[in-house]
């Protein structure tokens, strides 16, 4: 059951903090600290409302049917969550703070090891989930960041090659901004990961990610289904088919059986392509035809609570199984995993005329941009192997 159980509007008490806890940052406009892990009504500022669930409480700066819907979301995975682990643990309560000031959430999450452009993370000393709200909810909402054309390359442009160009940026805008409650789900993974495995010793990281990813990429039930129905598993994460693409084509992917046993220093060296292969090998494990090879995420992760060490429990796990011929199978499912992108669009049709740096946007989007402007004839569909070689 969900219920809003208060929302601040006027001046916010001092809240009575234990001596345990230790006061965040302070939101504009706050009268008090923002404290970390579970509220009581006394403890919300001005602007926030606080919301409960089964598992989790919602501590949110965004609008109350944002947070009620991420909310459900998130509880409704707990059950799916659950049942991959397969028991043996129970999750603690957890909060979900949703903000929607960024200069506060990178104040939040400063200490924490988040990439600039992520907007979810995971803090397990608090039992928190902290999301930066991205505007986007299930493609319900308009995004806040939008891709947009300099004010110079309007001048250079017919008034249809413009509207054409602004309705690629639009579509391009709404592909590429991370969505809200996704988000929200792929951190409840590590949270209930974190719980079950009741220790600090990091688990393979291509399994953990890729999993996290696995449940990012669920959808809510579709309307009108019964109460109880449980969000739709096995869906193509859009995000990561995009990275996977560009990925491969550069040749910056390890085969299946490099990715087991050394991949987590792809994360540190090739992040956007090692969260790419995670999701993609979890997909395809979890989606295979064959039973025996859908428990190995889970019989890994069994095997791995119980020794502890993850090359070990990775060997035992996938002893009795040919990587070669899994890997083989794996590399002809990705490469015809649908990538589409408005930004591939967009340089195919105006790359000749539109420069990167006619647009303005995040970062990320336009190299992407830029990426496909420099490989006009992908896909190309290049063989897998190790990273590819870096100058020096």
């Amino acid at each position: 059951m969900l219920g809003v159980i208060a929302l601040a509007g006027g001046p916010a008490a001092e809240p009575r903090l234990p001596r345990a806890a230790e006061p965040q940052a302070r939101p504009a406009g706050a009268t008090a600290p923002l404290r970390r892990g579970r509220w009581t009504a006394r403890d919300v500022p001005p602007g926030w409302s606080l919301l409960r669930g089964a598992g989790y409480q919602v501590q949110s700066q965004v609008a109350p049917a944002v947070a009620v819907q991420v909310l459900a979301h998130v509880e409704a995975l707990a059950p799916l969550q659950a049942e991959l682990l397969g028991g043996g643990g129970r999750r603690s309560p957890g909060v979900i703070k949703l903000i929607g000031d960024r200069q506060l959430f990178a104040e939040l999450t400063d200490g924490l090891g988040l990439a600039a452009e992520r907007i979810g993370v995971f803090d397990p000393e608090a039992r928190e989930i902290l999301v930066l709200d991205s505007g986007r909810l299930f493609d319900e909402r308009r995004p806040s960041a939008a891709l947009r054309l300099v004010e110079d390359a309007t001048h250079r442009l017919s008034h249809a090659d413009l509207q054409r160009i602004l309705h690629l940026l639009d579509q391009a805008t709404t592909a590429w901004t991370d969505d809200t409650a996704r988000t929200a789900a792929h951190e409840s993974w590590h949270h209930a990961l974190h719980d079950w495995l009741g220790s600090a010793v990091p688990p393979p990281q291509w399994l953990d990610e890729g999993l996290a990813d696995w449940f990012a990429a669920a959808d809510p039930p579709a309307e009108g289904s019964p109460p109880g129905t449980p969000p739709v598993t096995g869906r193509i994460h859009a995000v990561r088919a995009r990275e996977l693409f560009r990925a491969l084509e550069d040749g910056q992917l390890l085969s299946f059986r490099d990715m087991l046993v050394r991949g987590d220093n792809q994360y540190l060296v090739r992040p956007e392509a090692a969260y790419a292969q995670g999701w993609s090998m979890v997909h395809f494990l979890l989606c295979h035809p064959e039973p025996e090879v859908r428990e190995l995420p889970a019989r890994l992760l069994h095997r791995f609570r119980d020794v502890k060490h993850a090359e070990q429990a990775t060997a035992e796990t996938f002893a009795d199984v040919d990587l070669d011929a899994l890997g083989e199978a794996w590399h002809s499912w990705i490469v015809h995993l649908p990538a589409a992108d408005p930004l591939a669009d967009l340089a195919r049709e105006f790359g000749t005329r539109l420069q990167p740096s006619d647009l303005q946007g995040p970062l990320a989007w336009r190299q992407a941009y830029a990426w496909y402007r420099s490989n006009p004839h992908a896909p190309t569909r290049r063989p897998l192997g190790g990273p590819a070689p870096q100058d020096g």
